[in-house]
């Protein structure tokens, strides 16, 4: 081996033990649960291991000094060490009932690697090798960090890290330069660099944005194409995760899954929670409901006890104390949901309505034909789709629901629902219909943690109004209203608002448009229902009301109106929820809403918000639409901020004005920076610098001139210029 220079070699390896110390403090840091570490704890714990790691480094080279100067020495070494040590930590794992992860066992090895190497950082070679693989390192532990102070240890790794490199790179130059001549690292570049290194890990978590470059690259996010089977996210998950499909990345463990229960609490009682309780006290129902068969005995008696049940009433208890949740409960969502939104996620529909309580529909019929039909090897529920409404709907999405707890069979689902996918789920009679659009578990209860993929198609409204100008009326039950005083009421006060506008979506549209801009949403207020009309006393009296009364006033104009319509109960996710790190949205306890649907087909339901503050999902948009939308938004943020746009549009134009004098200025100050002195790269950075300048004032020097010549040409056609 070339001998070294001892006094060069020190400086190189502090910074090598230095930044593998920083690595491996990394990793613990981007592994350990939030909470559970201070960055102070993790800060000395790096010092020490840096006083350890000089200690250890000085006893090898002082007492086995040849150790590691070979490369086969060297990988001996580091293959002993790694794997010794991975070797030690898996027992100790074991042992304790917590075998280590894919992703955990990857960073364990390349950590006890780059431990190895440091302790051989007397040799130039090895500091090379472990500067790289600490690197690597720490991009890795990248892929695990679910804690801000992360980003701090990758900030202190670049700044030691520049300097590392630096270091290394001026002491290379030292071989190759004129002999005698010493040359030393200009302290503006040792200052400035890592200075600059800083700015981007420090702006990052300042701005919230979060780099994908390498999305499905490490073994935490599952691979693409191998993975390990306790691998927490991604695609090519082993059986011990629920697969994704196409662009939807699973997120939840469900092994044994199907064959565990659940007590949370139920759908209702989340009503409950947010709305109050109902009035136990029966008021008199201003609206008759329609001719119904009547059953006898006991079976009338469970069918009474089941309706009393799971009817909602309109008419609620003042205010109301919501419940606490469990003190062991890590997330207060009820599920997460992987894809767009907003999206309204329907768990219980109702068709008939007394005037103060609203009555669920029972199961249908005849439901949806239903068939299993693998894809890409794995089982989806496919639901048969009328053809005749596929002119008015968007291509068909897919998004992914995480059950954190819902006590219930019910699957939340959005509307046009056309097929479901359950991880090892291949018969179709494990799914059942409990209302019209509603699919259930064919068990007791939804299992924690199961992951189930949605497959559905959003009407496009533009569509819509072309290829249906006229709404189909619908079944009887959805058109049900009542012929008493306040009933007709309500239906002149829908046809007042609809004057004038042809029937039809527009009509539909109308009736929503006036919910919402004249009406106050109101969580806090209730209907008495006094008269045994609680949409006519929240329509010509209060004005104000929850979610359900805009739902429920929806539904009963539009009945009014002619159209069929019915009222649905669910959650709604909103977009105030997503969170971008992880790429899914919480949905919680109170996101339950009522919203209304309005029939455009035997099987065909559009999704309408009565309600103000809440969306509808729209189909996705084109290129032309997106280019279109962020113009808008662009515009209301001018509209919002005059002065900051009026500033940004004067320096904009001062820039287009001076931009040539900006690059040159810019050009020149880089050149600066560098610095001068008489080496052959500085003299090539300032011929180009003149190159540049020249093609800046349109003398751009032709391929065949050599600079000198060049220069000397321009020179002569400068009026008192003189060639240096």
């Amino acid at each position: 081996m070339p001998e070294r220079d001892p006094a060069a070699a020190v400086p190189g390896r502090w910074s090598t033990i230095a930044l593998a110390a920083t690595a491996c403090i990394a990793v613990e840091a981007a592994l350990t649960p939030p909470g559970l570490g201070s960055p102070g704890t993790f800060a000395a714990t790096a010092a020490a291991l840096v006083a350890l790691g000089l200690l250890a480094a000085r006893l090898i080279e002082r007492h086995r000094p040849t150790l590691g100067a070979t490369a086969p020495g060297a990988c001996a070494w580091v293959a002993a060490g790694a794997t010794g040590a991975l070797a030690v930590e898996t027992l100790i794992r074991v042992a304790c009932g917590s075998p280590p992860l894919l992703d955990v066992v990857f960073l364990g090895f390349l950590r006890d690697t780059v431990v190895a190497l440091a302790l051989l950082a007397h040799h130039p070679g090895v500091r090379r090798a472990c500067g790289g693989l600490a690197a690597f390192l720490v991009l890795a532990a990248s892929a695990e960090a679910a804690d801000a102070r992360f980003q701090g240890f990758v900030a202190l790794f670049a700044g030691i890290g520049v300097w590392w490199l630096l270091a290394h790179h001026w002491q290379s130059l030292q071989g190759a330069v004129t002999a005698g001549k010493r040359v030393s690292m200009p302290r503006r570049w040792a200052a400035g660099l890592p200075a600059a290194a800083l700015v981007l890990p420090i702006l990052l978590p300042a701005s919230a944005l979060s780099l994908r470059a390498l999305d499905g690259f490490m073994p935490a996010s599952g691979g693409q194409r191998t993975a390990s089977l306790s691998a927490r996210s991604g695609v090519g998950d082993g059986d011990a995760l629920v697969k994704g499909l196409d662009d939807i990345r699973s997120f939840g463990p469900i092994e044994d899954a199907p064959f565990l229960n659940s007590h949370e609490p139920s759908l209702y009682d989340m009503f409950d929670d947010r709305y109050s309780e109902p009035e136990t006290a029966r008021t008199q129902r201003a609206v008759s409901l329609p001719f119904q068969q009547t059953p006898s005995g006991e079976e009338s008696e469970m069918a009474q006890s089941r309706r009393a049940a799971r009817e909602f009433s309109t008419v609620r208890r003042p205010g109301g104390q919501a419940r606490q949740l469990p003190a062991d409960l890590e997330s207060p969502a009820v599920f997460h949901l992987k894809g767009r939104v907003p999206l309204h996620l329907r768990l219980e529909t109702f068709a008939r309505y007394d005037g103060v309580a609203w009555e669920p529909e029972p199961a249908p019929a005849e439901p949806p034909a239903t068939a299993m039909e693998p894809v890409k090897g794995r089982p989806w529920l496919r639901i048969a789709v009328a053809p005749s409404g596929d002119d008015h709907h968007a291509p068909a999405e897919t998004h992914a629901v995480k059950v954190v707890r819902i006590d219930g069979n019910r699957i939340p689902a959005p509307n046009q629902l056309t097929a479901i996918h359950i991880d090892h789920v291949d018969r179709a009679d494990f799914f059942r219909w409990e209302q019209p659009g509603v699919v259930a578990l064919d068990r007791e209860s939804i299992p924690d943690q199961l992951v189930i993929h949605l497959q559905s198609r959003v009407v496009d409204r533009r569509r819509l109004a072309r290829s249906l100008p006229f709404l189909p009326p619908g079944r009887d039950e959805y058109r049900q209203t009542g012929d008493d005083v306040r009933s007709l009421e309500v239906r002149a006060l829908a046809e007042s608002w609809v004057e004038g506008v042809p029937r039809g979506i527009a009509q539909v549209e109308r009736i929503v448009e006036r919910l919402r801009s004249d009406y106050v949403l109101d969580d806090a207020a209730r209907a008495a229902g006094a008269d045994g009309h609680t949409v006519a006393e929240f329509l010509t009296v209060s004005r104000r009301g929850p979610d359900y009364l805009f739902a429920s006033s929806a539904v009963f104009l539009l009945r009014s109106l002619g159209y069929g319509a019915r009222l649905v109960g669910g959650f709604h996710a909103s977009p105030d929820r997503y969170d971008a790190r992880a790429g899914h949205t919480a949905v919680l306890p109170e996101d339950v809403h009522f919203w209304a649907e309005v029939a455009i087909g035997p099987h065909d339901w559009l999704t309408i918000e009565p309600s103000p503050g809440y969306a509808v999902l729209g189909p996705p948009l084109s290129l032309t639409e997106r280019l279109v939308e962020g113009l808008v938004s662009l515009a209301r943020a001018v509209a919002r901020h005059p002065v900051a746009a009026a500033l940004a549009a004067v320096l904009a134009a001062l820039g287009m004005r001076f931009r040539a004098a900006l690059a040159d200025l810019l050009d020149t100050l880089l050149w600066r920076l560098r610095g001068g002195g008489e080496s052959r790269a500085a003299v090539l950075a300032t011929v180009a610098l003149l190159d540049r300048r020249c093609r800046r004032a349109g003398l751009a020097r032709p391929r065949h001139v050599t600079p000198p010549r060049w220069l000397a040409a321009v020179g002569e056609r400068i009026p008192g210029a003189r060639p240096r």
